[in-house]
């Protein structure tokens, strides 16, 4: 399985300059979560996408918990250091115009730890005058792209810094879902977590988030077309 966030993100590792132990104990850590209750509670994930996110986990421990394979990944790392160095500067400039301070991105376990810690908070509190032709928009909709996200988003008055906020997800990743860039997201199976936490901030039902994925599935065949072409 192919992501965009490297080893270390996964795991939730600041660096390269991690020793073994540090890195099985982390990988350890991060499998434990995943598989408690508390987990597939707060998260709403399927077995079927916590599946998939047990594969990205075991990925990336399969490699950096291996110290030949770590070291030429690594090298990897550094062969690519400019072309990095200016995604994060890209990246930082859109993020700094969303929110005031979203420059280091959490890693899905960081996300999920801190929405534990507040266990408690099931809503986020929606405030705005109803409309009765866009609730009947909402209730009839069948295809849920990004803009239609971002319209009930803004219609139901939730600025986003705001879900940022309140879901732990970063604004950068949530502007890319609305505007349905595959190649400013990591993988799908954290594009579908994310989903799941901003349709029930934003009171919807459930089947949207298949209703995007669907349309995001042929936004990524074309961003993947695109980038052999290029």
């Amino acid at each position: 399985m192919s992501t965009r966030m490297n080893y270390y993100e996964i795991l939730e590792l600041p660096s390269h300059q991690v020793n073994q132990d540090t890195i099985h104990r982390k990988y350890q850590e991060l499998k434990q979560f995943y598989l408690s209750p508390e987990f597939k509670e707060i998260s709403g994930f399927t077995e079927e996408e916590l599946k998939a996110l047990l594969e990205v986990l075991d990925e990336a421990y399969t490699v950096l918990g291996n110290a030949t394979l770590k070291s030429l990944y690594d090298e990897k790392l550094a062969s690519k250091k400019s072309n990095i160095k200016n995604t994060e500067i890209t990246n930082q400039k859109a993020q700094k115009s969303l929110v005031s301070d979203h420059s280091n991105q959490p890693a899905l376990g960081e996300q999920t730890s801190r929405r534990l810690e507040a266990h408690g908070i099931t809503k986020l509190h929606l405030q705005y005058q109803e409309d009765p032709q866009m609730e009947q928009w909402i209730r009839t909709c069948d295809t849920w792209s990004g803009e239609a996200l971002r319209k009930v988003r803004e219609y139901k008055g939730v600025e986003l810094g705001r879900l940022s906020e309140f879901t732990k997800i970063n604004a950068f990743y949530i502007d890319a879902i609305e505007r349905m860039a595959p190649e400013d997201l990591p993988a799908e199976v954290f594009v579908r977590g994310y989903l799941k936490q901003i349709v029930k901030a934003l009171e919807l039902p459930e089947s949207v988030v298949s209703s995007y994925l669907k349309l995001y599935q042929k936004a990524c065949g074309i961003s993947a077309r695109t980038a052999r072409k290029n």
